[in-house]
């Protein structure tokens, strides 16, 4: 076998195991979340508790308390025709709601990787309402 045969069929194995490895999670990064949520047609889902996102969230966030009674049957609720980003504090709480949805039919719904302390930390716009003492995000 030739050298640049080797190299190709080589490559197309890293493609094929990368793939199989990588599935398909739905996660994104904040940057790709950014993109997404400027494009309007997407729903961003809070997962907090009510104190977190009292404390700030991302602009025109719908909440749905992951801990609630009520959490899934809201969440199955949510249009499956337009993208979703979710997000909790760190991630935990998110990845599991989108496995949740995935079980549920959702094909397009994301959780934000980090979230909402990574997207503050990278400077991107926040809501933090006047009664909470704070202010409005970049």
């Amino acid at each position: 076998m030739g050298k640049k045969h080797y190299v190709a069929v080589m490559i197309a194995l890293l493609v094929v195991v990368a793939k199989a490895f990588a599935g398909d999670t739905g996660d994104v990064t904040v940057e790709q979340a950014r993109k997404m949520i400027d494009r309007k047609n997407v729903i961003v889902l809070d997962v907090r508790k009510a104190d977190e996102y009292a404390a700030g969230h991302l602009a025109n966030a719908v909440w749905i308390d992951f801990y609630s009674d009520k959490f899934e049957s809201r969440v199955k609720k949510l249009s499956r025709k337009k993208q979703i980003v979710v997000y909790c504090a760190t991630g935990r709480r998110s990845a599991a709601t989108l496995e949740m949805m995935k079980k549920n039919g959702f094909t397009n719904a994301h959780d934000m990787l980090g979230g909402y302390k990574a997207w503050a930390e990278k400077g991107q716009p926040v809501v933090i309402p006047k009664s909470s003492g704070g202010r409005k995000g970049k």
